[in-house]
């Protein structure tokens, strides 16, 4: 379990604070060692392991920069302060599974009709009713998953693994030091969301 914590916004601008808990990650391969391998034209396996973390590495950098979640997960965002109508960040979204106001640390589910969603790959959350002074969880459920990722993405975490692989003088003292190729974020510019 992750927890980090950061800040977002509601449309109308308004800040708001958030925490994020990763709940499950899933273990699907997004990129598999065999097709990176192909990419790089490596026909070897004495590197399979500096591979295998730089695929772990491209995927983490593509998420980061893009603020889409590549692998699907399952998390809960917690709101100290909210508006009535939260961007929810982290996209794409496949679920909202669960809202929950929280007050003096009691939670209590919303019901189904007290709040709805708008938005496709990115949703927004509107609380029907006023919640003034509580706090707010939200669980939901997001990531392409394995078989969902656009191939340009794909494509843009083999360069990002065949850039490192090729680079190895950031590679100091078993430590990979993180830099994408331009290629790679020209393609990655294409899939950028709000996720603040």
């Amino acid at each position: 379990m992750e927890t980090y914590t950061s800040l977002a916004t509601n449309n109308q601008g308004q800040s708001l604070g958030y925490s994020k808990t990763i709940n499950t990650t899933s273990t699907d391969t997004i990129v598999a060692l065999s097709e990176a391998k192909s990419f790089m034209g490596i026909d070897h396996s004495d590197d399979d392991t500096l591979i295998g973390r730089l695929i772990n590495m491209s995927i983490d950098i593509a998420e980061r920069y893009t603020g889409s979640m590549i692998k699907r997960r399952t998390m809960t965002l917690e709101y100290d302060q909210h508006a009535s109508s939260i961007l929810l960040p982290f996209p794409p979204h496949i679920s909202v599974d669960a809202v929950r106001t929280k007050v003096l640390g009691v939670e209590t589910a919303l019901a189904s009709d007290e709040f709805f969603l708008t938005g496709q790959d990115q949703k927004v959350l509107h609380l029907k009713f006023p919640v003034r002074y509580q706090g707010l969880e939200v669980d939901i459920t997001t990531g392409f998953g394995a078989t969902d990722v656009p191939d340009g993405i794909i494509i843009a975490l083999l360069k990002i693994i065949n850039s490192q692989f090729e680079d190895r003088s950031n590679v100091a003292g078993g430590t990979i030091v993180t830099k994408m190729p331009n290629d790679a974020k020209s393609i990655l510019n294409n899939y950028r969301r709000r996720s603040i």
